[in-house]
């Protein structure tokens, strides 16, 4: 064969190798949308937008484009796992429903919320919906979603028998952990320190609460004090030690509606009034407002 005939050939194998690569991927693609799997949008935004359910086309602002099967959610990244459960449940008892999840850090949010990019509804801590100007109006009062507590960590089995919050006082041998201030787990992690009159001297302040639950796993981190639902999503490895009653603190969740009628309307009736939904929201350690 020719030089010039094996330089064809070369060139076409690569050029059907490429397109058999690509080809798969858009299959890979087309079935994972169609199986309902998180999308992923990126941009140089701190925030994600996440659409589950349908092919869903989510706007720059996470909208729903006028479609009344579709539930469009602005949302702190820490209740990403609790709403991927109450979501998936609710689609199960009304199918052909579609959420798009715009998720990340509470002040981006709130500048899209102030700059008129609305979605359904909007699920925050009761002080970062306290926050929003007067001019930012929902469509009615907020109403609760749930509320979480702080909670203290040891690795299972407790091998450095802590027995309360003095492990993290700046006299304490052991190597413990809380959240970053700017999360509402470090919020709450200070306040409940604060209460038991603990000056915190942690050895691990993290940005992500998993560094926290590996860390402990491994052994690395003593103790930590984390939020139930981070807490709940590891929980295999872990176990809880009890803390004075007037130490726990709680983070309420509320939700603001911008939308009426349609699947929003349902669905907010639905994680007010279901069974399922508290049953749900208990299981990913968020407790419900409306347990009776």
């Amino acid at each position: 064969m020719s030089r010039s005939r094996r330089a064809q050939r070369v060139g076409f194998v690569k050029r059907h190798r490429v397109a058999v690569v690509t080809t798969a991927a858009i299959v890979v693609l087309f079935v994972a949308v169609a199986a309902g799997v998180y999308v992923f949008r990126g941009d140089d935004s701190p925030l994600r937008t996440i659409t589950r359910g349908g092919s869903g086309a989510a706007g720059p602002g996470g909208g729903d484009g006028g479609d009344p099967n579709t539930i469009s959610i602005y949302a702190p990244s820490e209740l990403s796992k609790i709403l991927e459960r109450v979501t998936t449940a609710f689609q199960r008892e009304r199918p052909g429903t579609t959420f798009q999840f715009t998720l990340g850090p509470t002040a981006d949010l709130a500048e899209r919320i102030q700059n008129g990019q609305a979605p359904s509804i909007y699920v925050d801590t009761n002080g970062a919906i306290a926050k929003l100007p007067p001019k930012v109006k929902g469509t009615a009062a907020p109403t609760p979603f749930g509320y979480d507590i702080v909670q203290l960590a040891v690795k299972k089995g407790n091998p450095k028998q802590i027995n309360g919050l003095n492990a993290f006082g700046s006299g304490s041998p052991m190597t413990t952990g809380i959240c970053a201030t700017q999360l509402p787990c470090g919020w709450a992690d200070s306040q409940a320190l604060q209460r038991a009159g603990v000056s915190a001297a942690p050895k691990v302040v993290a940005s992500n609460p998993s560094e926290l639950t590996d860390g402990v796993k491994s052994g690395q981190i003593d103790a930590i004090l984390l939020l139930r639902t981070d807490l709940r999503a590891a929980i295999t490895g872990i176990t809880n030690i009890a803390i004075p009653p007037q130490s726990i603190v709680r983070v309420d969740y509320q939700m603001l509606k911008f939308k009426t009628g349609g699947a929003a309307e349902e669905f907010l009736n639905w994680l007010q009034g279901s069974p399922s939904a508290r049953q749900v929201l208990r299981l990913a350690g968020m407790l419900s407002f409306y347990d009776a």
